[in-house]
């Protein structure tokens, strides 16, 4: 299951994100940790330079909102 988490959320199979839902049901940190991921994964459909900037910097702010 592992690997599942890792993986490109849009390149699982139905199964699989049922399974991951499931998981993220379960344990918050784990769900947190995959939301965050798959967040920070959004990048790269990004084609403007500006707005990529604009995601980093909330992304940031909300991970680091998150550990305090």
């Amino acid at each position: 299951m592992r690997f599942k988490l890792l993986k490109n959320g849009k390149d699982l199979s139905d199964d699989n994100k049922r399974k991951i839902f499931n998981i993220k049901n379960d344990n918050q940190i784990i769900g947190l940790a995959y939301e965050m991921k798959e967040s920070l994964v959004q990048l790269y459909d990004y084609l403007d330079v500006s707005v990529a900037y604009e995601h980093v910097k909330h992304w940031l702010s909300w991970v680091d909102s998150e550990g305090d």
